[in-house]
């Protein structure tokens, strides 16, 4: 079993990240209001838009569909994900 290192996990999200801090700027809307349509807090979204915390996979993808971003994106992060591991068959 690979399990990615915070490094690594990092590398991986910091993009998406980034598109959905546009995305939500793009919007008009603020990092409190999108916290709590994530079920997250304000001070969690700040940390994670300055790259001070690493986000769960699940987090990225809530905020990102509260922020507007394209399924498509969202998609493309789990592509990105299943590619770091091996896969059998």
């Amino acid at each position: 079993l690979m399990i990615l290192t915070r490094e690594q996990k990092a590398e991986l999200l910091e993009p998406y990240i980034e598109t959905i801090k546009e995305a939500r700027l793009q919007r008009g809307i603020s990092q409190a209001r999108l916290a709590t349509a994530a079920d997250l807090s304000s001070k969690y979204v700040t940390l994670l838009e300055s790259f001070k915390r690493v986000p769960t996979v699940e987090c990225v993808v809530a905020l990102a569909a509260k922020a507007g971003v394209p399924r498509a994106t969202v998609e493309n992060l789990m592509e990105e994900v299943l590619d770091h591991f091996e896969w059998e068959g």
